[in-house]
């Protein structure tokens, strides 16, 4: 059936576009589809057919078709140019501009954000009131890389500090978001110490916002954090499988059953006792129907031996495998309670767009 097939078999009708034309691969097999975008970095063509969308490699276009659409991309890189080079860079104090839900009654619709805020005595603020945020007052960090040309879409990692403090790619780290081609978001005020719902809501509102200014591809959207930041952004990931396809979480860990320390760790934890889970309000079928629900989501930890957390990182990739989630475990060797090294970073975000 050729390259069209997954398209014919949808069996739904093309919509009207200045970009819909006839399309024709090399094997003479021809569709009508729209024209939505071109990433030159892996040569994939994105077409659509009724706002359902495929991607095709150009290679597999018939000549004319892989003209049309390298003059497109051309033409499209002259007309953003002067967009794309006012967005790159870091700006280290950006409006929040757009909520990833109208309301904040909207964030905790989802069954299992009403389990959270049913199971927990939240201290202080509810998590309604957490997220009641003005967004005149906050602030976010947004850096882009210099290769951003507001054409190919750049995924999107969306950082929760464990300070006040936003944060942003510095040194090794920006010459590997630039090379995996993505875009950063922090929020400030949204640290160790914040109701976790504020520090969710933020990270959602953070990537509304670069969605809503840059080019993005929602399929490499992520989320992660040290420390504190990362246990957050697994509860991110948890809670928004939609928003975030993986969680970075760093020196943190997040166990789904209780654990007993086999080590002393001075200052932290006691040897032969038991540390809880994350989350107490899940049971077995909970976690079989969550697993099944998101067989592309990723969850990653990263730690190494001189880290107080260790054992908890450690131990939660196997909690997460036995429940049949994808995730993975990537021990740094020397490393204490920082964040990863670059290079194991890479290692991770390789792994999950594996």
């Amino acid at each position: 059936m050729g390259i069209w097939a997954a398209i014919i078999v949808s069996g739904v009708l093309p919509r009207t576009s200045v970009w819909a034309k006839t399309w024709t691969d090399r094997d003479g097999n021809a569709i009508e589809a729209e024209l939505v975008g071109y990433s030159p970095a892996d040569e994939i063509v994105t077409v659509s057919r009724q706002g359902k969308e495929f991607r095709l490699p150009l290679a597999r276009l018939s000549d004319e078709d892989r003209e049309f659409v390298l003059s497109f991309h051309e033409n499209k890189l002259k007309v953003n140019a002067t967009k794309a080079a006012a967005l790159r860079g870091l700006f280290e104090s950006v409006p929040v501009a757009k909520r990833a839900f109208s309301t904040p009654e909207g964030y905790l619709r989802t069954k299992d954000a009403q389990r959270y805020v049913q199971s927990f005595l939240w201290r202080g603020e509810t998590p309604l009131e957490a997220l009641g945020y003005d967004l005149a007052q906050e602030r976010l960090a947004i850096w882009a890389p210099d290769n951003y040309d507001g054409v190919t879409p750049f995924g999107v990692y969306v950082c929760i500090s464990s300070s006040a403090e936003a944060w942003w790619p510095r040194g090794e780290y920006e010459v590997l978001f630039k090379k995996h081609r993505l875009i950063v978001v922090s929020a400030y005020d949204a640290g160790n110490g914040q109701h976790l719902f504020r520090r969710v809501g933020l990270a959602l509102d953070g990537l509304a916002t670069v969605h809503a200014t840059y080019e993005t591809d929602p399929s490499r959207y992520y989320v992660g954090g040290v420390s504190g930041g990362g246990i957050c952004s697994t509860h991110s990931a948890f809670l928004y499988p939609d928003h975030f396809r993986a969680s970075f979480n760093i020196v943190r860990g997040a166990l789904i059953d209780s654990y007993v320390m086999s080590r002393e760790v001075p200052g932290h934890y006691e040897e032969g006792k038991k540390y809880g889970n994350t989350w107490p309000f899940m049971k077995e079928d909970d976690w079989e129907r969550m697993a099944k629900e998101r067989p592309d989501s990723r969850w990653v930890f990263i730690s190494g031996e001189n880290d107080y957390n260790y054992d908890f990182a450690r131990e939660s990739e196997g909690q997460w495998l036995r429940r049949g989630f994808a995730a993975r475990f990537f021990d740094v060797p020397g490393m204490a309670h920082t964040n990863a090294p670059a290079e194991w970073f890479e290692k991770a975000l390789l792994w999950v767009e594996e």
